[in-house]
């Protein structure tokens, strides 16, 4: 990924230097080899109304 289009500072964020895109979700490979999204960085951050940001994903069955 080159970017953000206008949006430089923004790219600079989560762009690295080698293109990598930098998504703050943290995952793991599962038995059979798929890549399985359990968790993200900024999960202990709370929004304004004082929920943290993945509890509807938490709850919700997949």
């Amino acid at each position: 990924m080159q970017g953000y289009l206008s949006g430089a500072q923004v790219s600079s964020n989560v762009v690295d230097a080698d293109g990598w895109f930098h998504t703050g979700d943290i995952g793991m490979m599962d038995h059979v080899g798929q890549t399985v999204i359990v968790d993200r960085q900024n999960s202990s951050q709370v929004n304004a109304s004082m929920w943290k940001e993945n509890t509807a994903e938490q709850i919700m069955p997949f």
